[in-house]
């Protein structure tokens, strides 16, 4: 404008004028005007002038690179009038180093205004008004590139102190819309040939044609997926024909002229697309080159960083993989209760593979049937009744064919499902299925439910992998508990019954009252229970006492109790307790009820036999069978009627001497508080 002012007044012009050249669409317009009323200048404003096109002469200048003088302009039909004064006009091309910047015009009220000296003159001026915007234009693309290089920047550190990749999504996507000029931004990961939008966003009113985390397979949008196999990006206008009808509404063209797609590429491999739409193209002309190198640019950091995020999120996963195997290692090993294995397993599984139901069932390799076991997630108890076949629906087919199965669609085969109400009730979409499985056999089966469209990757199908060895161990260990659980049960139910059957015998050979072993094992119990005796002791004591007399199953049969006791007698039983002794302390399962038998004939005063002990010397269990068995022989091998008070007095008089005092004691505490009496002993 103050260039046009000087070449005014210097010229001696009325009016000069400005206009500037677009080479995208080759055309000029007013850019600048000097001397003009308000009328004439908004005709002019509105007027464009194409390049090579004579009405109006400034293209054709524009065209010619050739300054054009008419003396008398109503004489050139090709002049347009828009001020009905002038007569006499001057245009000359504004350019510099062969770059056309636009056209000057010196126009005068006055026929044959300007001279040749004028004419040089407007070149000189016009030369000027080139240098001048050329600095300007030079200035404003410095300026430009400095904030872009600005925002780059920001955008790099904001993205360096980010370590989440849908933070760093949408930090991409906001700087996109924010700095480019277009009407959408939308940037889309790829997950296992799958594109899963992680971030838009649009300017003013726009529609938004993508839901955050929708995901749609590759095999249906054929142009991302050809973008993605190479690294270059693209520009498709609304009007292409080629992309199909769900594609065309995935991509967002039908509410944007244009869509510039940029493939997001780390380390050689794509990681997703970034996909910039333009609303109005006579508004905002498609990206150029300068935008098409911004657009890259953004492209190149979004795509490391991502890279970047997605390996420390799978590092951070990765651990709490290790850290909840672990878990799962201890709790396995500290706990033979499976469902206490359960209550840590199950929670996790839905933790670490994002499922939103699991299940365990077991399976009866006598039925060939998987029942349920445990479960996370459901939202009623419809499958706790369930039971499945072989071969049938998704789990019974991991258990035929011995791999893990996956359905990403259940309701494609409503009609085969046994369990309808999967679909019906839960609302699940997909399933995957894997096999327990430990030392070659079936196990049971893990199933996972998705109410969303599911498809497992090949590292979900690791982690699955490490989680259903850590479930079949758990359910092996738990069936090898049961089996040892019974098998134990097993041998002390067969482990007491030949203990009773040895002391039946020794009953017979001893010729006392049939069920004398077994009364004396009950009082002796009684007694060490009162005693405090612990309990892990208490079985050692009932089984001595069982055996208490012993060494009566090696003698002779002619010596039992109801004969009278000889000299002879007590050598033999004296003799024989070390030789029983010796012969079967050898085997270690008999070794721990000798005690009681080998001690059983010691004395409180150290009179008994065989190793003269007294005191407390003498093992608890045999000072504690010696005063029941002691009873009970006052009571069964007397001649004489017995009654309750001269039983206690016998007792009492073999206290200091033969029995334990503190015992008898206790013992006859608790046999007056006993609801037995002597006579049903």
């Amino acid at each position: 404008q103050h260039l046009l002012n000087i070449v005014t007044r210097t010229l001696r012009a009325e009016h000069a004028d400005f206009f500037r050249y677009d080479a995208t669409t080759r055309t000029l317009r007013l850019d600048s005007a000097s001397g003009y009323a308000d009328e004439f200048l908004a005709r002019l404003r509105e007027h464009v002038f194409v390049e090579g096109d004579a009405r109006g002469l400034v293209g054709l200048v524009a065209a010619e690179r050739t300054p054009l003088y008419l003396p008398n302009v109503l004489e050139d039909s090709r002049y347009i009038i828009f001020d009905p004064s002038i007569r006499s006009a001057l245009w000359v091309p504004v350019e510099h180093a062969e770059q056309l910047y636009g056209v000057l015009t010196v126009v005068s009220e006055r026929e044959n205004a300007f001279s040749e000296t004028d004419q040089r003159l407007a070149v000189l001026f016009a030369n000027q008004v080139a240098v001048a915007l050329e600095r300007a234009l030079l200035f404003q693309v410095e300026q430009i590139r400095r904030a872009e290089i600005s925002a780059l920047y920001d955008l790099a550190r904001k993205l360096a102190d980010t370590d989440n990749v849908e933070s760093v999504c949408n930090l991409v996507v906001q700087h996109a819309i924010t700095t480019l000029p277009i009407a959408f931004a939308r940037l889309a990961l790829l997950e296992n040939n799958t594109l899963v939008v992680c971030a838009h966003q649009a300017m003013g009113a726009l529609p938004t044609p993508a839901v955050p985390r929708e995901r749609i397979p590759l095999a249906h949008l054929p142009y991302c997926r050809a973008i993605l196999e190479q690294p270059q990006p693209r520009l498709l206008r609304a009007e292409d024909s080629r992309p199909s009808a769900i594609e065309r509404a995935w991509l967002g063209l039908d509410v944007v002229a244009a869509l510039y797609s940029v493939p997001l590429y780390a380390e050689g491999q794509p990681v997703g697309l970034l996909l910039l739409g333009v609303q109005n193209p006579a508004e905002q002309p498609p990206l150029g080159i300068e935008l098409l190198q911004r657009a890259r640019s953004i492209g190149d950091q979004a795509a490391s960083a991502i890279r970047r995020a997605k390996l420390r999120e799978q590092t951070e996963q990765r651990l709490r993989q290790v850290q909840a195997l672990h878990t799962i290692d201890v709790t396995i090993s500290a706990s033979m209760d499976v469902n206490t294995t359960l209550q840590i397993l199950l929670p996790t599984l839905l933790a670490q593979l994002q499922a939103d139901a699991v299940a365990l069932l077991l399976f009866n390799p006598s039925t060939h049937t998987l029942t349920y076991l445990a479960g996370r997630g459901f939202r009623s108890r419809a499958i706790e009744q369930s039971t499945l076949g072989v071969g049938k629906e998704c789990a019974g087919r991991a258990v035929l064919e011995r791999k893990t199965i996956s359905e990403p669609n259940l309701s494609a085969h409503l009609a085969n499902l046994q369990r309808r109400f999967l679909v019906t009730e839960e609302k699940f979409v997909s399933c995957v299925c894997a096999p327990l499985m430990a030392k070659g056999q079936i196990k049971g089966v893990l199933e996972f439910f998705f109410r969303t469209p599911f498809t497992p990757t090949q590292e979900w199908q690791q982690i699955l992998e490490a989680f259903s060895v850590q479930a079949a161990l758990a359910l092996d260990n738990a069936e090898l508990f049961r089996n040892l659980q019974r098998a134990h049960t097993e041998l002390s139910l067969s482990y007491e019954a030949m203990i009773e059957g040895w002391a039946r015998t020794i009953e017979v050979h001893e010729q006392v009252p049939a069920g004398h072993n077994r009364r004396v094992a009950d009082w002796a119990s009684r007694v060490a229970r009162a005693l405090g005796v612990p309990a892990p002791q208490l079985q050692q004591i009932r089984y001595g006492a069982l055996l208490h007399n012993l060494e009566y199953a090696f003698l002779p049969p002619t010596l039992h109790r109801h004969e009278e006791c000889t000299e002879n007698k007590a050598e033999l039983v004296q003799h024989s307790l070390p030789q029983v002794y010796e012969l079967l302390s050898s085997h270690p399962v008999l070794r721990p009820l000798l005690e009681i038998p080998y001690s059983y004939h010691e004395n409180w005063d150290g009179s008994g036999y065989p190793r003269g002990l007294r005191g407390e010397q003498i093992p608890l269990g045999a000072r504690i069978v010696a005063v029941v068995d002691t009873w009970e022989h006052i009571w069964a091998c007397s001649d004489e009627q017995v009654t309750p008070q001269s039983a206690r007095d016998c007792l009492l008089s073999l206290s200091g001497t033969r029995l334990d005092p503190h015992i008898v004691r206790v013992f006859l505490q608790l046999a007056e508080t006993s609801e037995e009496n002597a006579s049903t002993m």
